[in-house]
This record gives C-alpha cells, structure tokens and sequence, in this order.
C-alpha cells in the first residue's frame, strides 16, 4: 500500500459554483492522468523485475534480445488521454525490434480502454455518433471522432450477434428436443379412436393400419419486456389418406395444425386434442 500527497493550487478567479465544478473536474482530469502514467510505469517495472523469463523474439523465438529503448504511445482513457512509453527489445540474431508483452498490460493494438469504449457504445447508441462525440468530449475532455464512435457501436453489434445466435440456436434444439420428446410420448400414451375412411382415396391406403406423422418446428421470439427468449411452437399431425388431384399431385385427408407460444405441456394437450 502507498501513500501518495498531492499539493494543488487553486485559481483566485472562480466566482460560481459551476465554474468551481468546472475546473475541479478538469484538475481531476490531470490528476488521473498524472497518476495512471506514474503507476502503469511503476506496474511495468515492477513485473519486469519479479519476471526472470527472458524475453522471446516473435520473430524468431530466440531469447538473445537486448534492450533497445522505449517507443511512445498515447492511451485514450475515460478521463482523457495518457501519454506513456513503452520499453522495447532487439533481437541480437534476426535485428528484429519488439514491444515487450506483459499479462495484463498488453494493448493488442488498440489505443483505447475497455471502460471508455463501454461509455462511447453507450452514448452511441443512445445518441446520434455526432451528439456522442461531443458529449464524450465534455465528459472526459477527449475527442473521439464519430466515425471512431460507429466503428465501436457496430463491432461491438457483430460481437452480440455471433454471441446471440450460438445461444440461440443450442437453446432452440434443446427445446426442440423437449418438445418433440414429450409430444410423442403423449401422443403414445393416448387410445386410438376409431377413424372413418374417406370414401375416394389413393390405391395405396388400402391398408387398415395407417401410420400417424408428427411433424414439430419452431421459432425464438426476443421478448423485450421480460429481456429472454420466447419460443413460439407448432405442430402437424397427419396420416397418408391421401387423394390425387392432378397428375403428382397430392391432398392429404386427415391432418391437423397446433400452434402456441406456451408450455411444451400446454402444446402436447393442445396437439392429443387433435390427436
């Protein structure tokens, strides 16, 4: 644990309430600043001296590097930006330069915190990207174009949408599963009622014994109010009574449709009803 003493001095000018707001919170800014650079050094330094790994060229993999002074960067936070250095290596056998990595710290090319790319989706998603841009600038006193403001908005859309349809389509075949599982049993577990043959159909039902198709799909509907997944259900119960119409074509007789957005139960009554 550290102790760290600020000593500030404050402007004689400010008459107002707000302009005291103003210029605190710009002070504060600096602060931040000031104090991230300082610790992510003192952070850098010291993971570098409990780590006696030696660093490995990307390049090569070899581990003859040698320090070879730092490189700039600048790192775009949610109170502005932070300048700072990062150290680097050279590789002695490929003259390769690298940027050492550490767990952690690493920025794997981006220059912008995941805490402010949070408050720029926000903002973007709840403004237009212009109206954003210069709210994220009063906020934090950095410019972030809106162009940089949609980049992040439809990344970050990608993402949930790849992540929403994998959740979606393992939650969809379990419920299908369910459903198709409890709807034959049902259906099973029911007598079978006498049936009246139709007095014109194929050569090919002639058999007193006629088999019963159930055919079950369904779909996911997002519930915005309730923030899950409802799944709209339906279900064909049909025979092969069938009647020709026209040449290779077809009408079934005896088939039933059954549809809910309820219970797997509430579906499988629905569909023995039918039945």
């Amino acid at each position: 644990m550290k102790t760290i003493q600020l000593s500030l001095q404050i402007a004689d000018d400010i008459t107002s309430i707000d302009q005291l707001e103003q210029y605190i919170d710009h002070l504060g800014q600096q602060i931040k600043r000031q104090l991230f650079t300082n610790m992510l050094t003192q952070l850098r330094q010291s993971k570098s001296q409990s780590d006696s790994t030696p660093s490995t060229c990307p390049s090569c993999k070899k581990t003859e590097t040698i320090a070879w002074g730092n490189r700039p960067r600048v790192l775009k936070t949610v109170f502005g930006q932070v300048h700072f250095h990062l150290p680097r290596q050279k590789c002695q056998p490929c003259q390769h330069t690298f940027s050492l990595s550490m767990p952690g710290l690493e920025l794997s090319g981006n220059n912008i915190t995941s805490e402010l790319r949070k408050i720029a989706i926000l903002c973007g998603s709840s403004w237009s990207f212009r109206q954003a841009a210069n709210l994220l600038l009063q906020l934090t006193g950095l410019e972030l174009s809106f162009s940089h403001i949609r980049w992040l908005c439809a990344n970050e859309a990608r993402i949930v949408n790849v992540q929403d349809q994998a959740e979606y389509d393992q939650v969809e075949w379990e419920a299908l599963a369910e459903t198709t599982e409890a709807l034959v049993e049902s259906v099973a577990d029911q007598p079978q009622p006498a049936r009246i043959e139709p007095a014109h159909h194929s050569a090919d039902n002639d058999s007193p014994f006629s088999p019963t198709y159930i055919g079950i799909d369904g779909t996911f509907i997002n519930a915005q109010p309730a923030n899950r997944f409802l799944q709209a259900k339906a279900a064909i119960i049909f025979t092969n009574q069938r009647m020709t119409v026209s040449q290779g074509r077809n009408v079934l007789l005896n088939k039933r449709y059954v549809g809910s957005c309820l219970s797997v139960s509430e579906l499988s009554r629905e569909t023995i009803f039918l039945y």
